[in-house]
């Protein structure tokens, strides 16, 4: 079916060549019954009817193809044929269909235009066609023409001239003719504006459907330079961020520790505590799960103990709390993205501050979301000394907060210090979680979930009102990003990027903005559950949503248009009133059904009361057809089955509904939902013949027939009562095949627009599954040479704290006092061991950044960056470096 519908797309002009010469056969055939028919000049035989007939359906062909000139085609050749030949034939009847075709495939504007020639060819053709037949042809006056006669009071109109009588009923006649036409034309009109709207709605699908799958390669591009993106924003965070506290924690125990062996052995043990942690981290990093295990804002507080250790007795931590926490509420990823902003900036704080520096941490729980502002008086930002390429923080910063649809702010205050200030909102879904959680637990509980690959590309958190500033990375002097809370495009909110709006400079404040500028949604009370359970059910008896394109500009819609638009939409209460209407209907005429009696005696009999109910019962799932197909098939299915089973009339209601809901499932449902509904159809065909045949001897149900040793009384023979069974039963199966026929074919044509809904919803499934699988292809190319670079880095650092602490226990084991030389010798080892590591592990977050961001105001900074992750890692490294030994030949 999909192939066909295919090709009649292709080939638009054969497919209704086709169709035009199937209904001029079968108008031929219906003309060779009539041996004439007149016109203004002469009696026309069957042969001239069968030519008209070819000739009109010419344009019909090109009704698609050519829309515009087939109608005007079409429509001199109706002005031609009135003049020379017959008054009327059957391919007349295509009128309104090239109209329609005009409507719907043709340009808008020409619509009225079309509409008006169509009214004035009718109301021409009216008193040619009442001319023709109650005065006759010009060249036949008065003379009979096989056994076809003139009207009375009008056969002498050629000698005496127009009668006031024949006057009188031509006019009747011919206003008549002129409503019908006028009638016929109006339902053409109405049909095709309302397919016309569709055609608009199911157009913009197309196009979206088809920009999904030309971006599908892009798509997967992107998350495998995002995943990049992440590992390096990860390392940066969890392995950079380890080596720095190395670095500092052996310059101060280089000094502090020269004449306290005990003070050198808890700094070494440190050292190598904080090297295995992140050796660990950076495995389950580039793991499955991805992420720390311990990366979460529930843990702020020990990572603020553990600030506090590095950075020893000249700096001071102070932490005060507003509101009631609500770690729980802000979600696994924006807990995340917090933590890892309080990180940073006390990593900065420790590189940058300078001695003596007091930290202020403030953290505000608002109603929408959580504020956190970190301050010092230290220097403020300065250069990197330690071969720290500038904007890595700033750009990790970014993206894990703008990723969950908060901000940053940072930069320089006035005087000195340097400020910090964080937003992320509270996660919708962990909202409501809260919300219907009992009282009993707390609140502080937050999920601790690592961000993973998968978690990388997941939709963004909405964004909150009003602008937010992101800044710059500590290693950026005086540079400040503001990025305001723009929608995201589609890819960026899949990936978990986000793109920058501009830079500016510093607003100069020495603290953020108070938490009363930084919110103004008022506190609301939580939604008990019965609320929810509530807007549960509404949601899901409410129609889906349906996005429609507008018409905008000169060519606005019109009320037919609109009207069509708004059923779409809400399809759900369209079936209902249609459903409410079908059932008023049946039962007002009060239509008549089957019963075992009147097969033989009384014929149709009225519905009672019980009938009645019968009636409303199988409707109801008419209703959610559409909402719900395969349900509403399924619950029919089972209706007519106990009907034919246990009830005594057999009703048309029943066929109606049957064939209604299986069209729905086969259109609506799943693809291969035609399989289960062929074998109900089945089920239910051959229990209604098996209902004929006991009503063909005398058993009010099947279940009469089957419980029952001999029937009231029988007048029919079973051989002929089984025959009727079986026609009638091929009778229900061949309507259940063309029904499902229909189905396939509207699914298949791409017509209709649920199902083209259905297919965007699936085609962004399967991107988002592509792009976990290009994002976990991605990790698994790089992760194993990231694993062995980072592995050796940290080791070697391990190692030497390994060897300056079994220096220490020698010592310790010849009860000799360890040399103030040797202490200071082994940090100096270990302080030189991870400034290596360090500008090694920069230089390959350099490689990963520079061929993997995708950050805009990064792009703009590097312009020659390559996104092309195609290379090795290892021939990554050794183009940099062979690009910096360049660099520093052209220098010296």
């Amino acid at each position: 079916m999909e192939r066909i519908t295919t090709w009649n797309r292709k080939h638009v002009l054969l497919a209704d060549a086709l169709y035009a010469v199937i209904i001029s056969i079968f108008f031929t055939l219906i003309a060779g019954t009539y041996d004439s028919n007149p016109g203004l000049i002469a009696h026309f035989d069957h042969t001239v009817m069968d030519f008209w007939s070819f000739v009109l359906m010419v344009p019909v062909a090109m009704r698609r193809w050519k829309p515009q000139m087939a109608t005007l085609l079409f429509a001199g050749l109706v002005v031609v044929q009135l003049a020379f030949g017959p008054s009327m034939v059957y391919a007349d009847l295509m009128a309104p269909w090239m109209l329609y075709s005009a409507i719907v495939y043709a340009d808008p504007r020409n619509s009225k235009a079309f509409i008006v020639l169509a009214v004035a060819i009718g109301a021409l053709a009216s008193p040619v066609i009442i001319w023709s037949t109650d005065a006759g042809p010009i060249l036949n006056q008065g003379v009979s023409f096989d056994g076809l006669s003139p009207l009375d009071v009008c056969s002498g109109t050629y000698i005496y001239g127009l009668s006031g009588d024949c006057a009188t009923t031509m006019t009747t006649d011919s206003a008549a003719i002129f409503i019908f036409i006028v009638v016929y034309l109006f339902a053409a009109i109405v049909v095709a504006y309302w397919q016309r709207a569709r055609r608009i709605t199911v157009s913009m699908m197309h196009e979206r459907n088809d920009a999904l799958q030309a971006k599908e390669d892009e798509e997967r591009h992107i998350a495998a330079l995002a995943e990049r993106a992440r590992i390096a924003r990860d390392m940066h965070d969890v392995v950079a961020h380890t080596l720095s506290i190395i670095i500092i924690q052996s310059d101060g125990g280089r000094y502090a520790g020269i004449n306290n062996p005990a003070l050198a052995r808890q700094t070494m043990e440190t050292i190598r505590h904080e090297s295995e942690r992140a050796l660990h981290d950076m495995k389950r990093l580039l793991g499955v799960f991805g992420g720390s295990d311990h990366a979460d804002y529930a843990d702020v507080d020990a990572l603020i103990d553990q600030a506090r250790a590095a950075v020893g007795m000249g700096c001071t931590i102070r932490k005060t709390v507003s509101g009631q926490p609500r770690v729980a509420a802000l979600g696994a990823q924006a807990s995340t993205a917090m933590y890892r902003m309080v990180q940073e900036a006390l990593t900065n704080v420790r590189k940058y501050g300078g001695p003596n520096v007091t930290v202020q941490i403030s953290e505000i729980w608002g109603a929408d979301g959580l504020h956190v502002t970190v301050a010092d008086n230290g220097r403020g930002a300065s250069s990197s000394l330690d071969g720290h390429k500038p904007g890595y923080g700033l750009i990790g910063m970014r993206e894990r907060i703008g990723a969950v649809g908060g901000s940053v702010t940072s930069g320089p205050q006035l005087g000195s210090g340097f400020v910090v200030s964080g937003f992320v909102p509270y996660s919708t879904v962990s909202t409501q979680s809260e919300a219907a959680a009992p009282a009993s637990e707390s609140p502080n509980v937050a999920s601790s979930a690592a961000v993973s690959s998968g978690a990388a590309i997941m939709p963004m958190a909405a964004p909150t009102t009003g602008t937010v500033s992101m800044a710059t990375d500590t290693g950026n002097t005086g540079v400040v990003s503001n990025v305001a809370n723009a929608p995201q495009s589609a890819v960026a909110s899949q990936v978990g990027v986000t793109q920058p709006a501009g830079v500016t400079q510093p607003a100069g404040a020495k603290m953020p903005r108070p938490a009363s500028q930084m919110s103004s949604v008022p506190t609301q009370a939580p939604p008990t559950p019965i609320t929810i359970r509530l807007r549960t059910i509404l949601s899901v008896l409410r129609s889906k949503p349906i996005q429609q394109a507008s018409v905008t500009g000169k060519q606005r819609l019109n009320w037919i248009e609109r009207m069509s638009q708004w059923t779409e939409r809400h399809y759900l209460l369209t079936d209902l009133l249609l459903t409410i209407l079908v059932a008023w209907l049946l039962l007002a005429i009060n239509p008549s059904v089957i019963y075992t009696e009147g097969i033989y005696t009384e014929g149709l009999q009225p519905y009672n009361r019980f009938d009645r109910a019968l009636t409303i019962i199988i409707l109801i799932p008419l209703i959610f057809r559409r909402r719900f197909p395969e349900s509403s098939a399924l619950a029919v299915a089972i209706l007519a089955a106990l009907q034919l089973l246990f009830f005594e009339p057999v009703g048309l209601v029943d066929i109606l509904a049957s064939l209604v809901t299986l069209y729905s499932a086969v259109l609506y449902g799943r693809d291969k939902a035609w399989r289960w509904t062929g074998i109900a159809a089945l089920a239910d065909s051959a229990l209604f013949g098996c209902k004929i045949f006991a009503a063909l001897n005398g058993y009010r149900s099947i279940f009469d027939m089957l419980s029952q040793s001999r029937p009231a009384y029988s007048l029919t023979a079973a051989p002929s009562a089984f025959a009727s069974a079986i026609v009638f039963m091929v009778i229900s199966l061949a309507l259940c095949i063309s029904a499902t026929a229909m189905a396939r074919w509207s699914r298949s044509s791409g017509s209709n627009a649920l199902v083209l809904q259905a297919r965007e919803e699936a085609l962004r499934a399967e991107q988002a599954k592509q792009r976990i699988l290009a994002a976990n292809m991605e990790r698994d190319r790089i992760s194993e040479s990231i694993q062995s670079e980072v592995t050796m880095t940290l080791t070697s650092v391990i190692d030497q704290a390994v060897a300056g602490l079994r220096m220490l226990d020698d010592c310790e084991r010849h009860g000799e006092q360890p040399s103030s030389g040797a202490i200071s010798e082994a940090f100096a080892a270990i302080g030189s061991q991870g400034r290596a590591a360090l500008a090694h592990m920069r230089k390959l977050l350099g490689v990963l950044r520079e061929t993997g961001f995708s950050d805009e105001a990064h792009r703009q900074e590097q312009p020659g960056m390559q996104l092309r992750p195609a290379a090795s890692l290892d021939k990554q490294l050794h183009d940099s470096q062979l690009h910096d030994s360049q660099l520093h030949g052209i220098a010296s």
